[in-house]
């Protein structure tokens, strides 16, 4: 319990408006880095008919962070700058099983390091074709990836949701960038407020561990702890699934995808209930 007020303070001290998990702090003896990573290599489009899966090689950069994956809502329009997923470093593979049977679809990469500096990929193109018919009973070739122009779209919006209740209240979340495809929350005493019930809820079901791992003072134990707080107050995760996370190192809590979606996956199946 001697470490909540360390951990508190870590919360208050999130960057404001910016990206799903939140990255480290940066040194103030340290030079600012201005240099994005490079654009990801080896990138790859492939369709069955029903689903486009990406496929990509990480930059090479020691601080690249994660992939975010843009898209546009089919033949003839753009792509939006709305963020469909964000994709954690050495994943390096999307399946978007949104799309429709006979629509061309386009995508962009969107690469973030740990300071934050971004970069945008061009297009990458891919037709959607329906399977033959079984008397042709040949699969559909892979669409080979192209590059072709942009312009603003309609964006996409994700399931309304509220965040955990504290003090007997939630907020309704808004659509937006910050994470898991919400807006940050309007006040932020309900973020650190929530923080703080995640921290007692964390400590109370793992006993002395929970505030053990969490008191290294190292650039990836504040992402960690950032990470969970974006889980519990944007993601839809419990805390029994946190703790579960905690004691895995993560299994059931993804840092991207939301819980409704992730409580499907082998690896949350597998290790729920351990």
């Amino acid at each position: 319990m001697r470490y909540f007020f360390w951990i508190i303070f870590m919360a208050i001290a999130l960057p404001f408006p910016g990206l799903a998990t939140i990255g480290p702090e940066p040194s103030s003896g340290a030079a600012r880095d201005f240099s994005a990573p490079a654009i990801p290599t080896e990138v790859r489009l492939v369709s069955d008919g029903v689903r486009v899966e990406l496929t990509w090689i990480d930059p090479p950069e020691s601080d690249f962070y994660f992939v975010e994956i843009l898209r546009n809502d089919g033949t003839g329009t753009a792509v939006t700058g709305d963020v469909r997923i964000r994709i954690g470093k050495g994943i390096q593979r999307y399946e978007d099983g949104s799309v429709r049977t006979g629509e061309d679809y386009r995508y962009r990469l969107r690469v973030s390091d740990l300071t934050l500096n971004t970069r945008l990929s061009e297009e990458y193109a891919v037709a959607v074709s329906a399977a033959p018919p079984p008397a042709a009973a040949s699969a559909p070739a892979p669409a080979v990836t192209t590059a072709i122009p942009v312009a603003p779209a309609a964006p996409v919006r994700p399931p309304a949701r509220s965040t955990p209740a504290v003090n007997g209240a939630s907020e309704e979340l808004s659509a937006g960038t910050f994470a898991y495809g919400f807006a940050r929350v309007r006040a932020l005493p309900t973020e650190q407020a929530l923080a703080k019930n995640l921290a007692q809820g964390l400590d109370e079901r793992l006993p002395g561990v929970f505030n053990r791992l969490f008191h290294q003072k190292t650039v990836s134990s504040k992402q960690w702890w950032y990470g969970y707080v974006n889980a519990y107050t944007y993601g839809g995760y419990t805390l029994d699934e946190i703790k579960q996370s905690v004691r895995f190192g993560g299994k059931t809590v993804h840092p991207t995808i939301p819980a409704a979606s992730w409580r499907s996956s082998a690896d949350y199946q597998a290790y729920i209930n351990r």
